[in-house]
């Protein structure tokens, strides 16, 4: 669909530039030069399957001696495994943050990863810093909890339109279906009517307006 993929398409079509601070050895532009192809597809896949579903995230699978519940270090990060890209139906919080004085008051503290029903998750707790969030069309704060503190989809907006417009087609379509009515012609009719015969010319007749109607 365009309305997901132009978006995406337009964003990377000039490329991008990275910010890395200077380093002796060069050793994080080599990292992130060897990275590149793997980070292009997790950021496209990020903004498409975000956009799709009203949100995804980025599992970042890093070494900096630190368990999963804890925050991310970045700068002891020693070595990148893999980025792992999924959409918001296997993405669940499993805790929140109850400090009043932090910037993600009452936001997801912790992530799991699982099937695509409550409940069914298969991972370990994960710290949110560990994961790089993008949500699709901004939710408010009530319906953000219904949805788990994702967004919606960007055909939401255009559903119901596009829903209408479907059963305005269809309707249309019967409504000069029945607009279109017969003349019957039958010789005899009189003769046949004062024979008994009404009954069945008036099945005959109900039988060929059902047919008409049907494709």
């Amino acid at each position: 669909s365009d309305l997901v993929d132009a978006y995406v398409d337009e964003a990377f079509r000039c490329g991008y530039e990275s910010n890395l601070p200077d380093d002796e050895d060069n050793s994080q532009k080599d990292t992130l030069d060897k990275w590149k192809p793997a980070i292009d597809t997790a950021a496209r896949d990020l903004l498409r399957w975000s956009r799709l579903f009203g949100g995804a995230a980025i599992y970042l699978d890093v070494e900096d001696g630190k368990s999963l519940i804890e925050p991310l270090d970045v700068e002891k990060v020693t070595k990148i495994n893999s980025l792992r890209v999924f959409d918001r139906r296997y993405v669940w919080p499993l805790g929140y943050d109850s400090d009043p004085t932090s910037p993600t008051y009452w936001l997801p503290e912790y992530y799991g990863f699982g099937g695509s029903l409550t409940g069914s998750i298969f991972s370990p707790p994960v710290h949110h810093s560990r994961l790089l969030r993008a949500v699709g069309v901004e939710a408010d704060r009530r319906e953000s909890q219904y949805l788990f503190w994702w967004g919606h989809s960007v055909l939401q907006p255009v559903y119901n339109v596009l829903m209408r417009f479907g059963l305005s087609e269809s309707s249309m379509v019967t409504m000069m279906q029945d607009a279109t009515q017969f003349v019957f012609y039958i010789r005899g009719l009189l003769d046949a009517i004062t024979n008994g015969d009404a009954q069945a010319i008036q099945q005959r007749m109900q039988l060929i307006d059902m047919q008409r109607s049907t494709n």
